[in-house]
């Protein structure tokens, strides 16, 4: 089920501003056992707007599921290409790339953030991401930034007490005085980490971890109108330049 959710608030003048608006992707959990799906009551429109409603979100779930929307074009296929031919040759003045923008943080989960089912609740996890995010964009362009959307975030895992929780930011994107930031959630599998030890690799178990979730921010440069231009250097990070291109482009389109 797909729940909205908007936010307003009055102004100094008494007049409604419309604050915030929130789409949650839900899915029915049977009662007695977390672990299974239950199918949810249908819904029938009463009203011309309300059939409105019903067909925009049955269009937006049809989005989501195609594949087809997430394969590259020929447009992002030349505007990579064009952009490494305009850096070639020439110093990094104004641009930074991709993978020098990481961000880290590692911390293990306790029993007070847990929910009705006793996994990490999911508004702590998007607090930490949040956090770190804000964190990054910050640092990137040395100034004051504002939060303007969050996209795209996936709970793909369910993450348990106990575990070692890692949020790894990037800066995925940029243009004009917005920031375009990804943060990827990952756990350390307790089951794996026993095995790696016996063999005594010189690592921190990175071979044990397991995606649980993905968020993006939007922000904006308060202070400084003009930021760095990110830019891939490798090859695996062109997708999350241009998916975080669409994300930008999207939000824009919202808030302009």
């Amino acid at each position: 089920m797909q729940v909205c959710l908007r936010l307003f608030q009055n102004d100094e003048s008494g007049n409604l501003m419309h604050l915030l608006k929130a789409e949650f992707i839900m899915v029915s959990r049977d009662p007695l056992d977390g672990t299974k799906k239950v199918r949810v009551h249908g819904l029938t429109a009463l009203t011309p707007d309300e059939a409105d409603t019903i067909n925009r979100t049955k269009e937006h779930f049809r989005k989501m599921g195609d594949s087809a929307n997430r394969q590259l074009t020929s447009e992002e296929f030349r505007l990579i290409h064009d952009m490494y031919s305009e850096l070639v040759g020439r110093s990094m003045k104004s641009e930074m790339w991709m993978h020098k923008t990481n961000l880290s943080v590692t911390e293990i989960c306790f029993p007070e953030y847990q929910n009705m089912y006793g996994k990490i609740f999911g508004g702590f996890l998007m607090r930490k991401a949040l956090e770190l995010a804000h964190t990054n964009a910050k640092l990137y362009c040395k100034g004051r930034v504002a939060i303007r959307s969050m996209d795209q975030i996936e709970f793909q895992k369910p993450v348990e007490i106990g575990h070692v929780l890692h949020f790894d930011s990037m800066v995925t994107y940029t243009e004009g005085k917005y920031i375009q930031v990804k943060v990827a959630a990952t756990i350390s599998d307790q089951h794996k980490l026993p095995e790696l030890a016996k063999l005594n690799n010189p690592t921190l178990g990175e071979e044990a971890r397991v995606n649980t979730n993905v968020f993006n921010f939007t922000m904006e440069s308060v202070e400084n109108p003009s930021v760095l231009r990110v830019v891939p250097k490798h090859y695996v990070h062109t997708t999350s330049y241009l998916e975080g291109r669409r994300l930008l482009n999207n939000t824009l389109k919202r808030i302009v």
